[in-house]
């Protein structure tokens, strides 16, 4: 029993109440007990009958009083927020028992202390009491929990204040502010135009409903975070091209749904291809402009036959339908193809989590083209001159991107930050047979603006921002090979957290070979790689050997383009095994000659200058460069040692068949050019003959 409850008795009156033990308040005469005057405990209650055929009889009953129950003290009340229920603190808590809550939602929770919040509940109103088995407290006054605020723009202000991801915001007027939006959910009421200024950001947490018309700048973003969330209504989302000619093509992906390759009136060319990574061997596939672009899939588009062949313009182009939203897949070509995908959202994307979950089925380096020389006379390109006749693309390249950082294509030009714009497409390459990649939100970035300047949504190649953007230890350095008429290429080797010196596809990213004209490279377990990581921590005694192809003859140069983390204060040497000479790049540029062909063991980057060495020290081989340019068809050999004297060479194949044989003039022996016509494409032994004995070298005949 508690304070309240009575007791009830039926029977012959008159006779007498008493209670073992001591401690119950009864009324003797009339059994009532009071709970409140009682002490807590069990008794005895005896009844003795005083009149009738029963006088001098007993009836005995047990009666328990307990500990009474208060009421629960109601603490702070949380509202719903976006996808957060509410929720209410309960204080005054007995020491064990049960909380029951009553409202719009039943429920029972075990009493772990004497404050308890309760979670997850939906908006509406509860109470709430306690009990212990056998008694019950009193009710709580009802809580209020409220749903998540709206916050309406009435075409002046925000009637809620500030935007931000825990209302649902709606446009019931004309908006154009340069503002960022926030919201858990947005309804554009219909009749009502809504634009999202350049370089701006709407985030939105759930579902977009659009039934007016919702505009999104160049280089504006949106952004949203629940994979789940269904939106409805179209938005028209503009992207600028970069500056092109009319020969030149920009690689597009569509952030919305059905959106047709007819993105520009400017686009008159007709010139549509997709990139068949299935086909055997892969190719470009020409489309109609009015083929539907698939999410998640890139396409080129040639500029405008209009246009001009000398000035680059910008083209504007369109999407406009649904903006995608949530996880996206596509799938990729076979074990090595090539794959050209593109950025499916209305915002920038990472490429390191586009890496991080995507690391099983592709290599961890993207491909930007950027194509923004002129096009020009194929008889002129070698030596530089624009001209008419049967043109063709120069030296123009694919941007490279991975985890160690980002390579340029052109002089000058931007090195990939690793946040893909919005509308923009990129290769891959699959490492892994019928599968596919994901797209998710989690990817998906705000463009919000960097310290730098920069807008993360603005890097559409080809822009001419850029960035650095290190969330790890970066030590890096950037190479460029350059000559007077304009040949470049561009490679990256950089010392960083979770690099090693083996191949490693999320810091490694191979030439793409996409430079007709010069490839730069490191070398690493025979990858010709555009970008290299190595590993931590560096070590001055590093040497990474560098690799070059040029169709070019002539003189060509190698500087340093940057330098970031502990290299900035790092000697950097060129090491020229032809020549003989190690070059300070801090110094300045280094300038050489070379044949046409592909050269791998010319240089090597160095930290050191290790060139006093002792005459015992040297092998048989040391100052001996053996060459071979396939394009004029001469086998080279450098003898940069003065004191070894070359004797004969010997040329054979694998087979160990025996292809020429020459004896060398004692005048010419340090500089040796000898053709060789009619020789097969393959693998070559070059024996090389000296007082110090027999060397050999592998050459390759292409």
């Amino acid at each position: 029993m508690t304070s309240g409850q009575s007791v009830t008795k039926t029977g012959s009156s008159g006779g007498t109440y008493t209670a073992s033990p001591i401690g119950l308040s009864i009324n003797s005469s009339t059994g009532a007990i009071t709970p409140s005057s009682s002490v807590v405990g069990t008794y005895t209650v005896t009844y003795t009958y005083a009149s009738g055929s029963c006088t001098g009889l007993k009836a005995t009953a047990s009666i328990t009083i307990n500990s009474s129950l208060t009421t629960p003290l109601i603490g702070i009340a949380t509202p719903e927020k976006c996808n957060t229920l509410g929720s209410v603190v309960l204080n005054g808590l007995p020491a064990t028992g049960i909380i029951n809550q009553s409202g719009i939602a039943t429920a029972s929770y075990p009493i772990t202390g004497s404050s308890m919040t309760i979670t997850n509940l939906a908006a509406g109103n509860y109470t709430f009491t306690t009990s212990n088995g056998s008694c019950t407290s009193n009710a709580t006054s009802s809580v209020t929990i409220d749903g998540v605020k709206t916050n309406k723009w009435n075409g002046s202000t925000w009637d809620n204040g500030l935007t931000t991801t825990d209302q649902n915001i709606v446009f019931a007027a004309d908006y154009s502010k340069d503002e960022d939006v926030n919201g858990c959910s947005c309804l554009v009421i219909g009749s009502k135009n809504v634009v999202i200024k350049s370089g701006r950001t709407m985030k939105i947490v759930n579902e977009i409903k659009i039934n007016g018309t919702l505009s999104f700048e160049d280089s504006a973003s949106l952004v949203q975070d629940n994979n789940d969330a269904v939106n409805s209504g179209n938005i028209t989302y503009i992207r600028n091209s970069s500056s092109v000619r009319k020969s030149d093509y920009t690689y597009w992906s569509s952030p919305v749904l059905n959106q047709s390759l007819n993105i520009s009136s400017s686009y008159a060319s007709g010139l549509f291809y997709s990139y068949d990574d299935f086909a055997t061997p892969e190719n470009w596939s020409k489309e109609g402009s009015s083929t539907i672009m698939k999410i998640g899939k890139g396409y080129i588009i040639r500029a405008s036959l209009k246009g001009s062949q000398s000035e680059a313009s910008t083209y504007n182009a369109s999407f406009i339908g649904e903006p995608n939203n949530g996880i996206k897949t596509i799938a990729i070509g076979p074990l090595g193809t090539s794959n050209l995908l593109g950025n499916p959202y209305p915002s920038a994307l990472d490429a390191d989590k586009f890496f991080s979950a995507n690391s099983s089925v592709i290599e961890g380096t993207i491909y930007l083209w950027t194509h923004n020389t002129a096009i020009q006379s194929a008889s002129n390109i070698v030596i530089g001159k624009s001209g008419s006749g049967t043109l063709a693309y120069t030296s123009d390249d694919y941007a490279t991107y991975n985890g160690t950082g980002g390579v340029a294509a052109i002089i000058g030009g931007i090195k990939p930050t690793g946040k893909i714009a919005a509308g923009q497409a990129f290769f891959t390459t699959s490492k892994a047979t019928s599968s596919s990649v994901t797209f998710n939100n989690n990817m998906r970035i705000a463009g919000l603006t960097l310290v730098d300047g920069t807008v993360v949504n603005q890097q559409f190649f080809k822009k001419r921002n850029s960035k650095t953007d290190s969330v790890i230890e970066k030590n890096r350095i950037w190479l460029n090979l350059t000559n007077s008429e304009g040949a470049f290429k561009q490679t990256l080797i950089g010392y960083l957290t979770d690099a090693t010196n083996e191949y490693d596809n999320r810091f490694d990213g191979e030439s793409f070979d996409g430079n007709d004209f010069v490839d730069f490279y490191s070398l690493n377990q025979d990858k010709k790689l555009t970008i290299q990581g190595r590993a931590l921590p560096f070590a001055e005694n590093d040497e990474v050997p560098l690799g070059y192809s040029s169709t070019i003859a002539g003189e060509f140069t190698i500087n340093i383009d940057q330098v970031d983390g502990s290299l900035t204060n790092q000697n950097v040497f060129i090491e020229d095994k032809l020549t003989n000479n190690t070059f300070n790049l801090k110094n300045g540029d280094y300038t050489f000659n070379t044949f046409s062909g592909t050269f791998n063991d010319r240089f090597v980057l160095r930290y050191t200058n290790n060139k006093t060495l002792n005459v015992e020290s040297l092998k048989a081989d040391d100052g001996i460069l053996v060459l071979y340019s396939s394009n004029y068809k001469v086998l080279i050999i450098r003898n940069n040692d003065v004191l070894t004297t070359l004797k004969s060479i010997v040329l054979y194949n694998l087979t160990g068949q025996q292809i020429g044989f020459w004896e060398v003039e004692a005048n010419l022996e340090s500089n040796i050019e000898i053709p060789i016509k009619n020789i097969s494409k393959g693998v070559y032994i070059v024996k090389v003959n000296s007082k110090r004995g027999v060397i050999d070298k592998k050459i390759i005949v292409n």
